[in-house]
């Protein structure tokens, strides 16, 4: 009875920890259809950005699962330590669109140390996106934006930005 009693409580706080909310935003709250798809070619050519980091690309596309928003995947590439760039890769059609904030460089290695997070917050069930940044690439600004993915229209919208303390020096 102990034994089934502590399982049940151990069961019950790892729910808890590893539950979907981040910042009371709920993953679930903004659910997308999974399509179970064989991947398609990915179009480098359709964006530039992939279309100049062809071979990253699509070693990335070919190696990663789905990631958000049921048939997409993020590619984070051409990530240095000062930048990044990321698009999101559709596994039905292989078609490429952009990311919010692609177009600020910001360094992963400077959310990690700062935030102890990712850059980018994902679930494969979720078109909500979360990406980690700075205020005007001021490594001692960061933010969190939230963002919804539209299917129809195929573009973001920002929900929320919410201001930061670093977790440490940066």
């Amino acid at each position: 009875m102990n034994k089934l009693f502590l399982s049940s409580v151990l069961i019950f706080a790892s729910n808890i920890v590893f539950s979907q909310n981040i910042d009371n935003f709920d993953f679930e709250k903004y659910p997308a259809k999974t399509q179970n798809t064989e991947k398609k070619p990915l179009k480098n050519q359709s964006h530039s950005l992939t279309k100049s980091y062809a071979e990253i690309s699509k070693s990335l596309y070919e190696t990663s699962d789905v990631n958000f928003g049921g048939h997409y995947i993020v590619l984070n590439i051409g990530s240095t330590n000062y930048e990044t760039s990321a698009v999101l890769a559709d596994v039905s059609t292989g078609r490429i669109y952009d990311i919010p904030e692609n177009k600020e460089p910001f360094s992963p290695e400077a959310v990690r140390k700062c935030l102890d997070e990712e850059t980018f917050i994902t679930r494969p069930t979720s078109s909500l996106l979360i990406v980690n940044n700075f205020t005007d690439g001021q490594f001692d600004k960061p933010v969190k934006n939230y963002y919804s993915w539209n299917e129809k229209t195929k573009k973001f919208k920002l929900l929320k930005t919410e201001k930061l303390t670093c977790k440490t020096d940066n």
